[in-house]
């Protein structure tokens, strides 16, 4: 009875091993015996039998790119620094009629200007008239830069057109530019012409403008003649002029941060 148990107690066991085996053989991978023929030692020749070890060939990594994605573009853009001039003309200062004139760089080497004049000054006792006002609007090329200047300075070269009025009298025969009455665009006198001139850097702040300008002024003048305190019509004439049209000295200032002419070593102010 003592044999028997032993035996079917070995024979679990032996069972037990088999299948722990089995189970080890179906997780591992094993080799083919079966591929090639088993050699043996005494077969192969001594000068084969040196062994030569051959690394496995690892493909080539791919490269992985450093270059950096370029950012998305902000929904807002700053916009660009203005550039911006206030200018007086000097020889109207000189003749009491005040003006100003307003100019913006508008890139690519142009600019647009737009000038404005207003004098009315009046003496009824005397018969003196001193009454002027109108303006117009320019269009300038830069050629290119002093080179103490920033992007308003040096040559240029544009057109202008504007409209004006006046009434001018010094004690004796008067004359009235547009006719009597009404506004600026019922009785103004048109200009239009070609003008050329030199900006020239005087600090960080201001410069001095040379223009002169050449075209045709047309409209009607009034003549008439003062008397007793009464004022007699004495002609109408429609007057057509091709000549100088345009004389100035102006004497520019550039307002605001970051705006005006170079220092000294091309740092803007």
């Amino acid at each position: 009875m003592t044999f028997k148990a032993t035996y079917v107690s070995r024979l679990i066991a032996q069972c037990f091993i088999v299948c722990i085996g089995m189970a080890a053989l179906c997780a591992f991978p094993t080799l083919d015996v079966d591929a090639a023929p088993l050699l043996h030692l005494d077969s192969i020749s001594p000068a084969s039998r040196s062994l030569t070890v051959t690394p496995p060939s690892l493909a080539a990594p791919k490269p992985v790119s450093t270059a950096l994605r370029p950012l998305s573009a902000p929904d807002t853009i700053p916009p660009a620094r203005l550039r911006a001039a206030l200018r007086s003309n000097l020889l109207f200062d000189l003749l009491a009629v005040p003006n100003v004139a307003a100019e913006v760089y508008l890139g690519r080497n142009m600019s647009v200007a737009l000038q404005w004049m207003y004098a009315w000054w009046r003496d009824r006792s005397r018969n003196r008239f001193w009454r002027i006002y109108g303006g117009d609007v320019a269009w300038r090329y830069w050629f290119g830069r002093h080179p103490r200047g920033g992007v308003m300075s040096g040559h240029h070269a544009g057109v202008y057109a504007g409209a004006f009025t006046f009434n001018f009298e010094w004690g004796s025969t008067g004359w009235i530019g547009g006719r009597p009455g009404g506004n600026l665009w019922d009785r103004c006198m048109l200009n239009i012409g070609l003008e050329y001139g030199y900006t020239l850097p005087l600090s960080r702040r201001l410069s001095i403008d040379f223009t002169v300008g050449a075209g045709c002024i047309r409209g009607v003048m009034e003549k008439y003649e003062p008397e007793n305190g009464h004022y007699y019509w004495q002609s109408t004439q429609r007057r057509t002029w091709f000549g100088p049209t345009k004389a100035e000295i102006s004497l520019v200032w550039f307002p605001g941060r970051g705006n005006g002419n170079i220092r000294k070593g091309g740092a803007r102010p």
